[in-house]
Order: C-alpha cells, then sequence, then structure tokens
C-alpha cells in the first residue's frame, strides 16, 4: 500500500531502534518530515518540531520502560 505524507510532519519517541526506526523510517520514505527523540524529550523535540515544520500532523508515543522479571 503506497501512502503518501509529502507535506506531514511527525514525532516518533523511541525511533532510534525497533518498531519506532522502522515507523519513522517508513513515514520518511512517505515523504513526511519526522523527528526522533526519547520520551523524557517529547516537550522539548515538540517545541522543536513547531519551529522547524510549523505543525505536528503525527505522533507516535512508541516509547516504553519495563522493569523486567
Amino acid at each position: 500500500m503506497k501512502i503518501n505524507l509529502s507535506g506531514r510532519a511527525a514525532i516518533v519517541t523511541g525511533g532510534s531502534k525497533g518498531i519506532g526506526f522502522a515507523v519513522a523510517t517508513r513515514f520518511a520514505a512517505s515523504g513526511a518530515d519526522v523527528a526522533i527523540s526519547e520520551a523524557a524529550e517529547i516537550r522539548r523535540a515538540f517545541d522543536e518540531v513547531m519551529k522547524a515544520f510549523d505543525k505536528v500532523d503525527i505522533i507516535v508515543n512508541n516509547a516504553c520502560a519495563s522493569s523486567g522479571p
């Protein structure tokens, strides 16, 4: 399926690896401007994306923490 995200701006938290990285890569390949951040930095990332792109169309909150067994 071809998705056209040209002109859209996205933030993907936890986008440096795994599912978040795959989402960010696909968004970029579909024409979106994409910012990747960690959950703790989301407010700063949002402000920077607003300055750079003047909008945020998509936010993917993929960051999580696990305490493990």
